[in-house]
């Protein structure tokens, strides 16, 4: 399981891909992940072998690594906890009656946020660093680049990353995991 699946927001419990030698198969993949497991669009992806967006482009590492609304509200989440501490900090900084807050209570109550703020998004950043989708994403590059479809999928639950990775092996796909 994934660092970023504490953090508040952010929904997909590891990336999953299945490789498939035939379109149908693959196809097939896809239409009974979201019928059976009731899995959105967003969830999964099927990328073609002449997909428009080159496999050596960043958007496409962009596909497989998780959904950006996931990682958007796990970094609000983690800006808006910063915020949080920092403001914390900043009262107790002003009931201890340090000398700098009280000289300029506004402005360091400005500062003391905004750094909170810029730390928790870093902070959400540097967890968002999947070092665990190299394999993901070199598997789903390799394979397009040999003229085989792939199925990227981003499970929301463990008993949904249970039923993507029979699924995919099901309809004869090879299949690589994110932890």
């Amino acid at each position: 399981m994934g660092i970023l699946t504490g953090l508040p927001g952010h929904r997909a419990v590891a990336g999953v891909a299945g490789i498939f030698r035939h379109e149908g198969d693959a196809r097939g993949a896809v239409s009974c992940l979201r019928s059976r497991i009731l899995m959105t669009s967003f969830q999964v992806r099927l990328l073609s072998p002449d997909e428009h967006s080159r496999p050596d482009s960043p958007a496409f590492s962009r596909q497989l690594v998780t959904d950006t609304a996931s990682q958007l509200r796990a970094h609000l989440a983690a800006g808006l906890l910063g915020a949080l501490v920092a403001g914390l900090f900043y009262l107790g900084l002003l009931i201890s009656r340090s000398e700098v807050v009280l000289a300029a209570p506004g402005g360091s109550l400005v500062v003391m946020l905004l750094v909170g703020v810029l730390g928790g998004l870093i902070s959400c950043g540097l967890f968002a660093l999947r070092p665990d989708h190299t394999l993901l994403t070199e598997s789903v590059r390799q394979a397009m680049h040999s003229g085989r479809w792939a199925v990227v999928v981003h499970p929301a639950s463990l008993s949904q990353l249970d039923l993507t990775l029979d699924t995919l092996q099901k309809h004869d796909g090879d299949v690589f995991r994110s932890r």
